[in-house]
């Protein structure tokens, strides 16, 4: 019977350091994007990326949330989205995006599946996300009007 308990005993103590939140971060430790802009640069011949990101400093319940435009660059959307990700202090959220911007001229030359892809891919971005196809020059133009 001791040797029973004793096993018990064991079994629950090497349980106890696996229980809790693995990847836990705070929300002090995230750039919350609710906006994605994504252009392409034929001259460079690289994807640029604005994000609009919620500013939370100082932000209260009865307070407007602002935010501000972070812009990377890269060969590739994946490129550029880690290169945003380098150059921020806190990691790129991006569960709460509620819209993608496509610029006109990534939709006519490739499509929008690849785009569209990636984002599916990425295991925090919502499947509910609008997506919308600029007729502006740019699409970083249309998520400059929510500012």
């Amino acid at each position: 019977m001791g040797k029973r308990i004793l096993v018990f005993l064991k079994g629950a103590l090497l349980t106890l350091p696996l229980c809790g939140c693995w990847n836990y971060r705070g929300a002090d430790e995230l750039d919350i994007v609710v906006g994605i802009a994504i252009d392409f640069d034929k001259t460079a011949k690289k994807y640029k990326l604005s994000y609009e990101v919620a500013n939370l400093e100082g932000a209260d319940k009865n307070s407007i949330i602002d935010s501000v435009i972070v812009e990377s660059e890269g060969n590739t959307l994946f490129d550029a989205a880690r290169n945003a990700k380098r150059r921020e202090a806190n990691r790129l959220f991006f569960g709460s995006a509620y819209i993608v911007v496509i610029s006109q001229e990534i939709a006519q030359e490739n499509g929008i599946a690849h785009v569209l892809e990636w984002f599916l891919r990425d295991a925090e971005c919502r499947e509910t996300m609008h997506v919308v196809v600029s007729q502006k020059e740019t699409a970083k133009e249309i998520i400059d009007l929510f500012l």
